[in-house]
């Protein structure tokens, strides 16, 4: 996969890809569509991270590209972490007990 300055890490929690409002992956797609999904975000822009709710995280990217994230509490703890974004600055993280949490970097 591309890397850049930044290193977005899609944890514990089911989402779903959207491009123009249509849904072209999500966390229990095939391995093939996920991969093809995913070349989208290439060269794209992490525009922002925003949480609708408690159990639901919007990151929107350049392009009309939409990733959503979702809790399953089925499946997932309230501790367990969306998403993890590392950047030079710190990382930002994601779960439903905490809510946003900012790390400065050393």
């Amino acid at each position: 996969y591309e890397t850049g300055s930044i290193h977005l890490w899609i944890y514990l929690c089911d989402w779903k890809l959207a491009i123009n409002g249509e849904v072209i992956s999500r966390s229990n797609s095939s391995e093939e569509e996920i991969v093809v999904a995913l070349k989208h975000l290439n060269g794209k822009h992490l525009l922002s991270i925003i949480g609708l709710d408690e159990n639901t995280v919007e990151v929107t990217f350049s392009g009309e590209i939409v990733l959503t994230l979702e809790g399953n509490e089925a499946v997932y703890e309230k501790e367990d972490d969306f998403f993890m974004l590392y950047t030079s600055r710190g990382n930002l993280s994601y779960n439903k007990q905490a809510g946003f949490t900012i790390e400065s970097a050393a």
